[in-house]
């Protein structure tokens, strides 16, 4: 995503509210300039091969490499290669994101869900005279109150906004949508 920065807008355990904050701010989103539509991708932390199998059956049109197909393949639980964890993006479409991020949520706990490949729109009254497509995003970290989902899981989840390092644009958004920045930024 390069050099965005994420704003937290709601930490809860309510799922339901979490969705529902993302699609007020999706509604304040533009087209991303390419007549392309919004993009949606799971991010999930994987420690084993039994989650990595169930993984690959709760997303079977997930877009892996061969190498991570056959890592899945081998059998048993022993550690996977690269620190035994795969990080791992997975496309989905987006109107199936939130069905797919909940089935995963039943075995693994380190995801996010994003939404992006849209645009911010321009803000003229506070000096933001262009869209902005770069940084934007929405993403849901599930379980995990950072972006990064290298904490230990919590019973929260948390959703961010994600745009430039202007801050007075983030808030814009978030009163759009209803809500406002609940905590400190982070660079992403």
């Amino acid at each position: 995503m390069g050099n965005s920065t994420a704003y937290p807008l709601l930490t809860t355990t309510n799922v339901d509210a979490l969705v529902t904050l993302a699609e007020r701010l999706l509604t304040v989103a533009e087209g991303d300039g390419n007549g392309d539509g919004i993009t949606t991708e799971l991010y999930v932390r994987v420690p084993g091969r039994e989650q990595l199998r169930r993984l690959l059956a709760a997303v079977p049109d997930a877009e892996v490499t061969t190498h991570v197909r056959a890592d899945a393949a081998e059998p048993g639980d022993h550690p996977l290669p690269f620190d035994d964890i795969y990080s791992l993006a997975l496309a989905v479409p987006p109107e199936n994101a939130v069905a797919t991020a909940r089935a995963v949520l039943e075995f693994c706990p380190h995801i996010q869900l994003t939404w992006e490949s849209f645009g911010w729109p321009a803000i003229p009254e506070l000096g933001h005279h262009h869209p902005l497509y770069n940084y934007a995003a929405v993403v849901i970290a599930f379980h995990h109150h950072d972006v990064y989902l290298a904490e230990n899981p919590t019973p929260g989840h948390t959703l961010f906004l994600h745009a430039d390092s202007h801050e007075d644009r983030a808030e814009w958004l978030a009163h759009r949508a209803g809500a406002e920045i609940t905590g400190l930024s982070s660079s992403w």
